[in-house]
Formats: structure tokens, C-alpha cells, sequence
């Protein structure tokens, strides 16, 4: 598992995993959506792969890479296990109905909900809500 977490630290590695939950995407399509060159991207698709996260399947000459969601979401459920989060309001009644965030302020229940990656939804430098920096638009 430490792997999964390792390999979830880094922001191109989270984008590509984003950009896969949509669908199935090349290694080329992948490298033009996030804007790195395809031999960077590869360090990045070998630590997604070695975790399990994802796989890529050689068609002639290029790879066709797919998210594995259910290690994704084990490793989330894990986690939240972990920090004593329960999905959905369960637990609330014995944690309380506000938490502190990590910065030490309270945070209602109402609040955002965690993105597909755990990631609280807010604006971002292309206007999105995605927090990742990705355009929101055809794609």
C-alpha cells in the first residue's frame, strides 16, 4: 500500500490517474492533455504501474493505459480508515459535527465534499473547480 501513497504524492501522477477515471487514454493522448513530454511522463506511468494503479495495453506501437479504480478506492477507504474519517456521516455522532482542518480552522459538515482523489473542489488558475489545473472542456 505504501507504494499506492507514494506514487499518489506527486500532482502529474494525480492529474494522469484524473485524466483516466474519464476513460481509457494513449500514452501520447495522456502527454498532450497534461502538457509533458511523452519520455518524462513515462518515469511517472512506471510508478503508477508498479503501484498498481494502472495498466497499459500495447496495441502495435502505442500503450493504452487504464485506471485500476478498486486499488484506488482501497487505498482511499484505507486511509480515510486510518485518519478515523467515515464516508457519508457515518461516526459523526462520536466525532462531533465540526473537525478541525489542518490548518486549525473548524470546518463545518456542509463543506465540500473531497474530490475523486480526496481533493477539496476550489478554483484553480484555469477557472475550474477540478483543483488540478485542467481546462474544463471538451477533451
Amino acid at each position: 500500500m505504501n507504494q499506492v501513497y507514494e506514487a499518489l504524492a506527486h500532482p502529474t501522477r494525480r492529474r494522469i490517474l484524473a485524466l483516466l477515471r474519464a476513460g481509457d487514454l494513449t500514452a501520447g493522448e495522456l502527454a498532450e492533455r497534461v502538457g509533458i513530454p511523452k519520455p518524462t511522463l513515462s518515469g511517472h506511468f512506471r510508478v503508477l504501474r508498479e503501484a498498481g494503479l494502472i495498466q497499459g495495453d500495447r496495441h502495435g506501437t502505442s500503450i493504452t493505459y487504464h485506471l485500476n479504480a478498486s486499488l484506488l478506492e482501497e487505498a482511499m477507504a484505507a486511509l480515510l480508515e486510518l485518519l478515523g474519517i467515515h464516508p457519508q456521516g457515518e461516526g459523526r455522532e462520536r466525532h462531533g459535527a465540526t473537525r478541525r482542518t489542518a490548518r486549525g480552522r473548524t470546518a463545518d459538515p456542509g463543506d465540500a465534499a473531497p474530490g475523486p482523489l480526496g481533493e477539496r473542489a476550489r478554483p484553480d488558475r484555469d477557472g475550474g473547480a477540478d483543483g488540478l489545473g485542467l481546462a474544463q472542456g471538451p477533451g
